[in-house]
């Protein structure tokens, strides 16, 4: 794909985007009426789609968010550039009762009428509270195994989140099919509302800027920068990668592979990439608070997972126009087509190299694959559509519940 191509199709999504979100008045209002409770500021996906949601916005409604651990600070720079409105509480524990006390105080100071809660330990400890105020709470579960019942302690956590799903929320926000399927039947007589995932579109960048950004990074003109993200697991295999792209180089000498994360595997992938000698073609670049402008600055996203259910980065890595080349497993296929990249059988590094080679030797493919993968992810990039949806399903409940009262 040209640089000017991309860079003329991210300015367009852009600027669509903006002109579909900022100019909500429903959007605005709902923003300046909630406060998102979230159990840190760690990359993930609930910290994912209240950015996209602050990128969103204009300054004059910056997205309000507390979060429950003052020392995690991963995506804080991020939200606080796009002009969200952070707090934090510290020493939060779900055993102490001055947690709750303190939460109650904040939510009470905030004034908020809306409280968004993300994550099992924030649900714990502020939906109660925010119930007892007389708050309207929303609660977003993202994972099929919100606590995964492994010791003792889990079960207490499991026990504790499903009462509060059950008794102390309005509505439960159900992020992709998969967290929906798993935990309707831990809600109780909650409102549950199935959701996409949610990335906010990528920003616009002029092919000058493109450039330059790229040559700060090392990256030249003429590399064909492949790009993978996500922790250094063994869930998502990087190792298959770094087999496959020992492979890559020997055909498209020009390739760079750029390994965005951290993780129990940082050691033994740095060990791996030596051994094989590709040192001088693969950085490891740790986590970084750019990875979305990474991704407008590479030309190939690869994901060589084990097991996925919706990654969040390869909905951004196609966000950002990037064809795709991934394992075909969990829910990958359901976003990735044939229009916006290439599906390989897990654990064939043979099968990945030939996808990474044809696509490096084919710009025409690359920009093709590019514009479906954007057009492909347009569903989770619909910013106002998804918090008008809560909205809408909310009036509607309300109604219903009134009817029902009326008539009893």
């Amino acid at each position: 794909m040209s640089a000017s191509t991309r860079v003329d199709r991210q300015s367009r999504a852009a600027s669509n985007a903006r002109a579909a979100d900022v100019e909500t008045p429903s959007v605005r209002q709902a923003a300046a009426d909630v406060i998102h409770v979230i159990d840190s500021l760690d990359t993930g996906g609930a910290q994912t789609i209240v950015l996209a949601l602050a990128r969103c916005l204009t300054p004059e409604t910056p997205v309000n968010v507390l979060s429950l651990c003052a020392r995690s600070v991963a995506v804080q720079a991020s939200l606080e550039a796009s002009g969200a409105q952070i707090s934090e509480l510290s020493g939060m524990r779900i055993w102490w009762p001055g947690s709750y006390l303190k939460i109650a105080r904040f939510l009470r100071k905030s004034g908020a009428p809306t409280v968004h809660i993300h994550l099992t330990q924030t649900t714990i400890l502020a939906a109660p509270v925010a119930k007892l105020l007389g708050k309207r709470v929303l609660v977003s579960i993202y994972d099929a195994d919100t606590v995964p019942i492994t010791w003792p302690k889990s079960l207490v956590l499991n026990w504790l989140e499903r009462l509060a799903l059950g008794h102390f929320c309005d509505t439960a926000l159900f992020v992709g099919d998969r967290a929906a399927a798993a935990n309707r039947h831990r809600i109780g007589t909650t409102v549950g509302m199935a959701m996409p995932e949610l990335v906010a579109p990528n920003p616009a960048m002029t092919a000058a800027e493109r450039s330059d950004r790229r040559q700060k990074l090392g990256i030249a003109d003429n590399d064909i920068a492949i790009i993978a993200t996500g922790r250094l697991s063994e869930q998502k295999e990087h190792i298959t990668l770094l087999a496959a792209f020992a492979d890559v180089i020997e055909s498209v000498p020009e390739a760079l592979l750029l390994i965005a994360g951290r993780g129990e595997l940082d050691r033994k992938l740095n060990k791996i990439c030596d051994t094989l000698g590709l040192n001088d073609r693969v950085r490891f670049l740790e986590d970084r608070q750019d990875v979305r402008e990474l991704l407008a600055l590479s030309d190939v996203y690869a994901l060589s997972s084990a097991s996925e259910d919706l990654s969040v980065w390869l909905l951004e890595a196609m966000a950002a126009g990037l064809p795709i080349v991934a394992t075909d497993v969990g829910h990958v296929a359901t976003v990735v087509g044939d229009a916006a990249g290439i599906l390989v059988t897990h654990g064939r590094p043979d099968e990945f190299a030939n996808a990474l080679v044809a696509l490096s030797r084919d710009s025409k493919r690359r920009q093709a694959l590019g514009s479906g993968a954007v057009e492909a992810v347009r569903p989770y990039t619909d910013v106002a559509g998804w918090f008008q949806s809560i909205d809408q399903n909310h009036m509607a409940d309300l109604e219903l519940r009134n009817d029902r009262g009326t008539t009893e």
